[in-house]
């Protein structure tokens, strides 16, 4: 039986006749090197609290007489046969969170948008983004990301909200090609075809406390010079948001996914896919702005290829979103 997926040997067919092999740049060496650097930074400073969130997730689960594997930063339960030592749990801690996570996402938050003067077109704007964030909520389904990072918040005592923008979704549109090279193109009297682009949108994602960090000398988010996005997104997605570099990607054949590593809360109940096929790890990486780099920085990079960088962060700001809680 062949080692390689179906869907990485299609790859493989596809790229047949126009795949290079990867020969990075000196300075996407030295970028995918150094978000490599800080990403192992954040979490060798963060081993502490990881090690102390393992223990109150083992509560939560109704395992905490269960062995752990703590070899390297991440961890996971070993499963044992059961046996004379094993010892009956009545799981008192879960019915606590989840009658405190009931409690405080029952009523959806209200925001309200008021006009800043009493100017008739300025009350029709604020109506106007009422109904907007009326229509984020349903379409971006914040319910269910804001009740798993309160989740997050009861069981961890820290959960995380990821505001970012994709360029990628939207229904595809057709736009004139305003570029030089294109108005250069018209004026010499030849045609040029209509650019095809995505609007974009907005991206809400409740995170674990195991797959993003921050500056360690940070005592609170807002003083954070720099922080990181660690995700695991199929091949498919990976070259179609990087379709540059993104065909030098391969699956991380090394990941896992247990109690521990896992993206989200859902998974804890069916850790069924031990192996996820056809993934790979990307790391997003955003710095503030410094002497160093005036607007900012942002950086993707997956292994030793670096599929984006970019002298700006998006947005003016990091996109991480946090909230404290004295963990159960």
């Amino acid at each position: 039986m062949s080692s390689v997926s179906p869907i990485m040997e299609e790859w493989a067919e596809l790229d047949a006749q126009s795949r290079r092999s990867y020969t990075p740049t000196v300075e996407q060496r030295k970028i995918a090197t150094y978000v490599q650097h800080q990403v192992a930074t954040s979490r060798e400073a963060q081993r502490n609290d990881a090690v102390r969130t393992i223990l109150r997730m083992m509560f939560w689960l109704g395992r905490q007489w269960d062995d752990v594997d703590l070899n390297g930063l991440g961890a996971r339960l070993i499963d044992r046969q059961i046996g004379d030592d094993d010892r009956v749990v009545y799981n008192y801690v879960r019915a606590a969170v989840n009658s405190m996570v009931a409690r405080l996402t029952e009523n959806k938050p209200i925001v309200t948008v008021s006009p800043s003067t009493t100017d008739e077109d300025d009350r029709e704007k604020a109506r106007g983004c009422n109904h907007l964030v009326d229509h984020l909520w349903e379409n971006l389904e914040l319910q269910e990301d804001i009740k798993e990072c309160v989740q997050w918040m009861v069981i961890a005592g820290l959960g995380t909200l990821k505001v970012s923008w994709d360029p990628t979704l939207g229904d595809p549109q057709e736009t004139e090609d305003t570029s030089e090279e294109a108005q250069a193109l018209r004026a010499a009297g030849i045609e040029v075809p209509p650019r095809t682009t995505k609007p974009g949108g907005l991206v809400v994602e409740a995170l674990s406390p195991d797959e993003w960090g921050r500056d360690p000398g940070a005592k609170k988010m807002k003083h954070a010079r720099w922080a990181w996005h660690e995700a695991i997104l199929h091949i498919d997605e990976i070259r179609e948001r990087w379709p540059e570099f993104g065909m030098y990607v391969v699956p991380d054949a090394g990941l896992t996914r247990d109690r521990f590593t896992t993206t989200s809360l859902r998974n804890l109940y069916d850790p069924t896919d031990a192996r996820p096929k056809d993934r790979a790890r990307v790391v997003e990486y955003f710095e503030r702005p410094s002497p160093r780099h005036p607007q900012g920085r942002y950086a993707v990079v997956s292994g030793d290829v670096t599929l984006q960088a970019e002298d700006v962060l998006p947005l003016g700001e990091l996109p991480f979103i946090v909230a404290r809680h004295n963990a159960v």
